[in-house]
């Protein structure tokens, strides 16, 4: 059974009809003269928020991304150390033989190293997808932008080094290898793939001109498509709905922070609480080779992203309690999640 997931259009409804005694008027700001966020308070709720971590319920950006790239974690942090990645995953079928997949991420056939996707460019593959969505969903044909309102689209600053490391980051989502070995869901086929390796964009031109007399880069424009197989996925329903906008609002620990984020939300779409120790969360985010095994240590890293997680809006409702505890046992913590689900009335 799917979890519900509120459309653009139904929060646009739901705070038509929302009864005034139990809401707040709130100021809200402008991000782009033909939208407008507005905040509201639930009418019901088990848990306090804290006023200060209060998110935009309302008109938020929701993009479909396809689920293969979210369950494979194909994005990590920036601080990785390593030019390429592999992920092992066991599987046990019903007849009870193991089956072993494996994503290889930046690496390829002849074994060169690429470089890894980090968040950064998880969150330009967010923004394209919301282009690609906003263009018709195209199929075969590309979809063109300008880098002037992508970076504006990514909330970043638009000077050069800002141009350049979007650009790169670019062909990078070009140029990157996946490999799937028995690991790439195809709903259509209710089975798993091995796919030859591919990137997740599989064509990208990116149009530039110099001012004349100056080795000046003036911001260009350019089109793009997806891989065919991320198309066939999301086209067929095999995505994980995401806020874009709360996802571009992490700052101060925003790899870490996205990461968590993205994981709590997948888990809370089908429940009000989730638990999970801390050593299990880190291997679960492929983090255990970059950060501290030790429970004390592990502890010590999440607990200052959980203040920027905590209380954030997700695709199925609001974050209202994140937290670590000691286990039962004692010797270990656990992450402790509850969200406020939204029921539609509509």
């Amino acid at each position: 059974m799917r979890s519900k997931i509120f459309s653009n259009k139904f929060w646009t409804d739901f705070i038509k009809k929302q009864e005034p005694q139990n809401t707040e008027e709130t100021e809200v700001t402008n991000q782009d003269q033909s939208e407008q966020n507005f905040i509201i308070t639930p009418l019901e709720e088990s848990e306090s928020i804290n006023e200060e971590k209060e998110e935009q319920l309302l008109l938020p950006i929701i993009v479909q991304s396809e689920l293969n790239l979210e369950k494979n974690l194909i994005f990590t942090v920036a601080a990785y150390r390593g030019k390429s990645r592999e992920i092992i995953h066991t599987d046990k079928l019903s007849d009870g033989s193991i089956i072993q997949r494996t994503v290889v991420i930046g690496k390829t056939k002849s074994g060169i190293e690429t470089g890894v996707l980090t968040t950064y460019h998880f969150k330009i593959y967010l923004t394209l997808v919301e282009l690609w969505e906003k263009a018709g969903k195209p199929i075969n044909e590309p979809v063109h932008f300008t880098t002037y309102k992508l970076i504006k689209r990514l909330d970043l600053s638009d000077d050069g080094r800002t141009y350049e490391k979007v650009r790169t980051a670019l062909y990078d989502l070009r140029q990157i290898p996946i490999e799937f070995i028995h690991s790439f869901y195809m709903p259509n086929e209710g089975s798993f793939s091995s796919l030859e390796p591919l990137s997740i964009l599989n064509h990208l031109k990116i149009y530039e001109r110099k001012k004349a007399g100056k080795n000046e880069t003036v911001r260009g424009y350019g089109e793009f498509q997806f891989d065919r197989y991320i198309v066939e996925n999301i086209l067929n329903d095999y995505v994980h709905p995401l806020r874009l906008d709360v996802i571009k609002s992490f700052k101060k620990h925003k790899d870490l922070s996205i990461l968590l984020y993205t994981y709590l939300d997948r888990q809370l779409a089908y429940q009000n609480k989730f638990e999970i120790g801390l050593e299990m969360l880190f291997d679960n985010l492929d983090l255990s080779q970059d950060y501290v095994r030790y429970p004390a240590e592990r502890k010590r890293v999440i607990e200052p992203v959980l203040k920027e997680v905590r209380s954030k809006a997700l695709s199925t409702g609001i974050l209202t309690h994140l937290d670590v505890t000691k286990t039962k046992r004692g010797d270990d913590y656990k992450l402790v999640a509850r969200k406020f689900s939204f029921k539609a009335t509509l």
